[in-house]
């Protein structure tokens, strides 16, 4: 195993499982301050673990639905980014999602079983279908089942290649629904134009409910949540098993034609509004309806035959292996942090026969990291947390002896300082500085200020650099 790992199961829901990642030579951690590296899928997410944990960590931003991507800004387009901390340490971070290249490798990735799209059961749809077919009328209603959305942050724009294509979607719904033509399924609409939310308003799978209501329609608008390289989902496909011509939306190079013709699904931005996109729907033939969705359904047919769910899986593996690597071999790593801190309280503690820690509660990266050290190097030690109220009760009180005892302070804890003196000074303490911004100057300058703070008088001082 040459990386432990916490995923934040919360946040990566559809992250590898662990038997595939144990598979891989990585190892699970149940607790993050066990970990090397830290696993979440928004830049968000990951700031909280920074705050406690710090330069301790490593981490990664793994995010494999590109909406979401796409709102969480700072990890566009980029395979790595840094965070910078109120006290100016830089903490970097994998960045790893559908823009950076690391999450989607072929059209292929959603046709399994747990969309009804693996090679069985796609065969077992489009053989019903051509029996309920065969003697149906050209279709031309169309279906979307959308959900709205319409906070503007779901509406962003880098780049033709880095889009969300939520507003074209709801835009073709209202405007299909608006002219007779198109009816809508889904959450979140407003009152009346929504038929039922179709993932909910039934007791058996959304999925086969979908179909349900799909095998009625003949088209099916069904536009990605965003554009983004092979990210092509279930929406397309289902449509097209369920025998509904795909209204779509892909740039003139997007990967989808590399197993689509382009005189295929009716690809929307190849219209200037949506009024001229379902002119053309109710202007086409019934055989070019067919020749259409026939290819369709030969694209699809060909895309299950080649697709290869464990290869596809071992690939999307190697490539974040790849990434656990790099960000392991970062001059700052994890391991090399905790290896210092570790051996300079090893020391510590043998040489002044601690026999209390305490720590005050506002520096949660010193409590979740060193304090499981030094319990380690000493299970007799006795381990105090305190906030300031806390302490000035005991100070007057004097209900517990901390005579010997160390006091452990990050450096970007300075407005400590007075709290600390006179705990040092009422029970002959001594104070380990963590220095935990990783500054590259012998003695950075918080370091310098605390120690003028101290040296006049008489305080015993400690620093350490993580």
């Amino acid at each position: 195993m040459f990386a432990n790992l916490f995923i934040d199961r919360r946040s990566c829901p559809y992250f590898f499982s662990d038997e595939i990642l144990v598979s891989s030579e990585l190892s699970i951690a149940a607790e993050p301050i066990n970990s090397d590296i830290i696993v979440c899928s928004t830049v968000r997410d990951a700031q909280s673990y920074i705050s406690v944990f710090g330069s301790t960590k490593k981490y990664i931003v793994w995010c494999d639905e590109p909406l979401w991507t796409g709102l969480d800004i700072t990890s566009m387009q980029a395979k790595r980014q840094v965070f910078t901390m109120p006290d100016e340490a830089v903490i970097p971070l994998e960045i790893i999602n559908a823009y950076a290249g690391d999450i989607f490798f072929n059209n292929y990735h959603f046709l399994k079983d747990g969309y009804y799209l693996d090679k069985k059961s796609v065969h077992k749809r489009l053989q019903r279908n051509r029996q309920f077919f065969s003697n149906r009328s050209f279709p031309n209603r169309g279906a979307a089942l959308v959900t709205y959305r319409d906070d503007i942050r779901f509406h962003y724009k880098f780049s033709e290649y880095f889009r969300s294509l939520n507003g074209l979607r709801v835009s073709l719904a209202k405007h299909g629904n608006r002219l007779g033509i198109a009816d809508i399924y889904g959450s979140g609409w407003p009152m009346g134009l929504a038929l039922e939310d179709s993932r909910s308003a039934s007791n058996m799978s959304p999925w086969l409910r979908k179909f349900e209501i799909l095998e009625n329609y003949g088209f099916s608008i069904c536009l990605e949540n965003t554009y983004a390289p092979y990210y092509i989902t279930e929406k397309i496909w289902h449509a097209i098993v369920c025998g509904c011509l795909p209204i779509y939306y892909a740039d003139s190079n997007s990967t989808i034609y590399e197993d689509f013709d382009k005189y295929s699904f009716i690809n929307a931005r190849d219209y200037k509004d949506p009024e001229e996109l379902f002119m053309f729907t109710q202007e086409m033939s019934a055989t070019e309806y067919r020749t259409r969705l026939n290819s369709c359904t030969e694209s699809l047919l060909q895309a299950v035959s080649r697709v290869d769910p464990e290869a596809l899986v071992a690939t999307q593996v190697s490539a974040f292996k790849s990434r656990v690597r790099s960000s392991l071999s970062d001059d700052s790593t994890t391991n090399n942090n905790v290896e210092k801190i570790d051996n300079a309280l090893n020391i510590f503690l043998a040489e002044e026969k601690i026999v209390s820690v305490v720590v005050f509660n506002s520096n949660k990266m010193l409590q979740s990291t060193i304090i499981p050290f030094c319990e380690k190097h000493n299970k007799n030690l006795n381990i105090f947390v305190l906030d300031e109220s806390t302490f000035t009760l005991m100070s007057e009180e004097t209900k517990l002896d901390f005579k010997a005892s160390i006091i452990l302070i990050g450096s970007n804890d300075l407005h400590l300082s007075k709290l600390n003196l006179d705990f040092m000074f009422l029970y002959d303490a001594k104070l380990l500085l963590i220095d935990n911004n990783d500054q590259t100057l012998p003695f950075p300058p918080m370091v310098s200020r605390m120690r003028s703070i101290y040296e006049d008088m008489s305080v015993s001082i400690f620093a350490h650099r993580s």
